[in-house]
């Protein structure tokens, strides 16, 4: 039962990303087709989609960062403890 509820709750995920996705895809060639035409594109949407994006990629960055530290900072503490017992 719980590997259903997991695999429901990944498809939904996985839904959602493709969603957002697509809409941002959407809005880069609906931006590139109006350059190509010579029309002033309205980049208020294309450029907030691209600061989410670096916004979440900043995330995701000092998430690996935080966990690189954390995982020093027990390899360290084990290490203390084990001087300690010898």
């Amino acid at each position: 039962m719980e590997g259903k509820e997991e695999e429901d709750h990944k498809t939904t995920r996985d839904k959602k990303v493709n969603k957002r996705q697509d809409k941002e895809d959407k809005l880069n060639k609906e931006g590139n087709k109006e350059r190509e035409e010579g029309k002033k594109v309205d980049n208020k949407k294309y450029n907030q989609s691209k600061e989410k994006k670096k916004v979440q990629k900043e995330k995701e960055d000092n998430k690996k960062v935080q966990r690189k530290r954390d995982n020093t900072d027990q390899k360290e503490n084990k290490e203390k403890e084990e001087g300690k017992k010898v």
